[in-house]
């Protein structure tokens, strides 16, 4: 269980991890473990698969990284995704302030 408050949680019950038809140990994978069954069950099966992921990304944007497979990924493959996308250049249409200012600075 998760050291803190939890926000309503109504979409978790829609989850395939609490349907009682999986063993809920497949989501929380030893150190090192791969998680595949709980990642398949996940990516194949789970109708809050974009909820689950946006969740323990808030989640873990304040209380760093969480154990267990949640929206079908690891922590590492968490923490991969999260460094990606502050690593993605804005897109076309979208500036960071740095390059608004650099754009006025520059005329």
């Amino acid at each position: 269980m998760l050291g803190f408050n939890l926000p309503d949680l109504d979409w978790h019950n829609l989850g395939r991890c609490f349907t009682g038809k999986h063993d809920p140990n497949l989501w929380i994978s030893a150190k090192g473990g791969s998680g595949i069954t709980a990642k398949k069950i996940c990516n194949t099966q789970c109708p809050v698969k974009a909820k689950c992921l946006a969740w323990i990304t808030d989640i873990e944007n304040t209380e760093g990284m969480q154990a267990g497979i949640y929206g079908g990924l690891s922590p590492r493959e968490r923490l991969d995704l999260k460094r990606s996308s502050h690593n993605k250049p804005a897109r076309r249409g979208q500036h960071s302030p740095t390059s608004i200012k650099e754009r006025q600075d520059h005329g």
